[in-house]
């Protein structure tokens, strides 16, 4: 009697997420002649650089591979129900989610969107299968050739899981305006993305360590006759490509990263809040003003930090400025 000789078609999809492991761990093939192949796109090292290179975002869509070819997204799972038995759990979602290919279309994004959610709710980080190597290089192109060397040195490899770059410096000047202090205050719920206070000569040690898909940067404040504060944020790029400057509670800002006279700067242009994976832009009066950061380099070894907030109609709310070098570096292996 001959064997029957099977189809396989590879599934590559997010293990981690309860949502997508429930989905796919439990799908049965519609017949004895097609085989379901499961890829975790989170360990696989064979198919995967395969569809990075394609620019495949698997955080945005799972993949069908079916011969040579490759179904994405909301095409993927629509082509996907023709080789699995409706069934049990998948066959119910099948029928309510995926019954057409239209309805598909309008339904996949809304799953999308739940995935985003989970993963953010148990502190699972993204797949991030097309970040680049250096979001900083990424973002300026061709003009990092244009930046100091000193500033290339620096900023020219992105800390890895267990590794941590430590700078330590003195912030000469400290200003807030009295909203600029509310703002402060109101914002602990996020987790102190602003410091309350004003000074002069402040002690200050800067710890940057990959974290959430980016980069954190985690600021020491010492100030004299008080308790450190540290302010935290992290600086990854999106989907879209853009470079994101994220606080708690999903709220952040987009940032322009340009050059001038060899120098680093960013400037912000919109805040945001994120909510199931879509930025939810927030009205200028609510926010604290355009934020303007620049890095300058003096050859040395040491650079300048400067940091000014100016709102639409309060004027100047935040100023900082100091002198900084780089301490020394963490490196350890991944856990």
């Amino acid at each position: 009697m001959q064997a029957v000789q099977k189809q396989t078609v590879f599934l590559v999809y997010d293990h981690d997420c309860p949502v997508c492991r429930g989905y796919c761990t439990r799908l049965a093939p519609r017949d004895d002649r097609t085989e379901i192949a499961l890829v975790n796109a989170r360990t696989d090292d064979s198919l995967m650089p395969e569809l990075t290179d394609r620019g495949l975002d698997i955080d945005e869509g799972m993949v069908l591979k079916v011969g040579d070819d490759v179904f994405y997204g909301s095409e993927a799972a629509w082509r996907l129900t023709a080789y699995t038995r409706r069934a049990g759990v998948t066959g119910w979602v099948d029928r309510i989610f995926f019954p057409s290919r239209r309805l598909t279309q309008v339904m996949y994004p809304i799953g999308k969107a739940i995935r985003g959610a989970i993963l953010h709710l148990l502190h699972i980080p993204r797949i991030n299968n097309l970040k680049p190597e250096n979001a900083l290089k990424h973002q300026l192109g061709a003009a990092w050739a244009r930046l100091r060397p000193g500033i290339q040195q620096r900023f020219g490899r992105e800390p890895q899981a267990g590794d941590v770059f430590v700078y330590d410096g003195i912030m000469q000047t400290i200003r807030r305006s009295g909203m600029g202090w509310l703002f402060a205050q109101l914002t602990r719920v996020i987790g102190n993305p602003l410091t309350p206070y004003a000074g002069e000569d402040v002690p200050m040690q800067v710890r940057l360590y990959a974290k959430d898909g980016g980069v954190c940067w985690e600021r020491l404040y010492q100030y004299a006759g008080r308790a450190p504060v540290v302010v935290s944020s992290v600086k990854r790029e999106s989907a879209q490509g853009e470079m994101l400057e994220v606080v708690g509670g999903g709220f952040g800002m987009k940032l322009r990263v340009f050059t001038a006279d060899g120098q680093l700067y960013f400037q912000s242009y919109g805040y945001f809040c994120s909510f199931l994976g879509w930025h939810i832009p927030l009205p200028d009066l609510l926010t604290p003003g355009v934020t303007h950061v620049a890095h300058l380099d003096h050859g040395d070894g040491s650079f300048t930090f400067r940091l000014s907030i100016r709102h639409p109609y309060l004027g100047e709310t935040f100023f900082q400025q100091g002198i900084f070098r780089r301490a020394f570096d963490k490196s350890h292996p991944a856990a």
